[in-house]
């Protein structure tokens, strides 16, 4: 089952500069996340996924072009 948390470590957002996302994953918690899990942007509503390297997580941003 799915769960939604509130993050505000993995970088800010690329359009609005916000650094609270919504996380939401399948097997992750507010402190441990997965590759490929979802996030939105609070402040904009822009999305990415979480990409893990070296036991670090951090946001990729959908391309900003078309906003």
């Amino acid at each position: 089952m799915k769960q939604k948390y509130p993050i505000d470590w993995l970088g800010r957002c690329v359009v609005c500069g916000a650094m609270t996302c919504m996380v939401e994953t399948e097997f992750g918690s507010a402190t441990y996340l997965y590759e490929y899990d979802r996030l939105t942007c609070t402040g904009c509503g822009h999305t990415g996924r979480v990409v893990v390297e070296k036991d670090e997580a951090y946001a990729v941003w959908n391309s900003a072009e078309n906003i």
